[in-house]
C-alpha cells in the first residue's frame, strides 16, 4: 500500500513538513486562544472536555457552565478545527512517511509502519470531522443521544491514532539523529 506523500522528493518532504508543522502550531495557538473562555470548573480541558463528555447529562453540565459567548467561541473553534484537521493530519502523516523511510535506510525496526500510520492520520481527521459534526449538532439542536456518545467514540479513536503517529515519528526522528551521529563518528575516525 502506497501513500501519496511517498511520491514527494526527499528535499521537498523536509520543506513541506516544516511548513505543515508551522501551520499546525499556528492554528493550535489560535484555537487555544479561542478556547480560553471554554475552560471552566466543569470543563477543565475546555473543548476537549466537551468532546469526551460521552453522555447527555455531562454535556448539559458543560453547556450550562458556558455563557452565550463561550458557546459562540465553541462554535468558532469547531469550525476552525475543520481547517486544523487537514493541516495536523497531513503534518503527522508526512512525518510518519519520512520516519518509515529513515528507519528503512538505517535498518531499524518497524519501517513498514510508516505508511499505515500515515493513512491513520487522515483516518483520524475523518473521525475528527464526525466528532465535530456531532458537537455542532449538539450546539445547534440540543443535547440528544447518540451525539455525545458518537463524539466521545470519535475523539478516542482520533487521539489514539494521533498519539501513535506522533510516537512513531519521534522514533524515526531519534533513529535519524542516531544514524547521523554514527556517520559523523565514522567520518572522524577515517580522515
Amino acid at each position: 500500500m502506497k501513500h501519496p506523500f511517498q511520491a514527494i522528493p526527499h528535499r521537498q518532504k523536509k520543506s513541506a513538513l516544516l511548513i505543515l508543522t508551522l501551520l499546525t502550531v499556528l492554528l493550535l495557538f489560535v484555537m487555544n486562544w479561542i478556547g480560553v473562555p471554554l475552560i471552566t470548573s466543569i470543563a477543565p480541558a475546555g473543548i476537549v472536555s466537551f468532546e469526551f463528555a460521552g453522555n447527555a447529562l455531562r454535556v448539559e453540565e458543560i453547556l450550562n457552565s458556558w455563557d452565550h459567548w463561550a458557546q459562540l467561541f465553541a462554535s468558532l473553534s469547531l469550525g476552525l478545527d475543520y481547517l486544523f484537521m487537514l493541516v495536523y493530519s497531513s503534518a503527522i502523516a508526512l512525518a510518519c512517511v519520512m520516519a518509515g523511510d529513515a528507519l528503512l535506510s538505517m535498518r531499524w525496526l518497524l519501517p513498514s509502519l510508516g505508511v499505515p500510520l500515515a493513512w491513520g492520520q487522515w483516518t483520524a481527521a475523518l473521525f475528527d470531522a464526525v466528532e465535530n459534526y456531532a458537537l455542532i449538532y449538539i450546539l445547534t439542536n440540543g443535547v440528544f443521544s447518540p451525539w455525545p456518545e458518537i463524539s466521545r467514540f470519535c475523539a478516542t479513536i482520533k487521539f489514539t491514532l494521533i498519539a501513535l503517529g506522533m510516537l512513531y515519528s519521534l522514533y524515526g526522528f531519534i533513529g535519524h539523529l542516531a544514524n547521523r551521529q554514527q556517520r559523523k563518528m565514522i567520518d572522524l575516525s577515517h580522515p
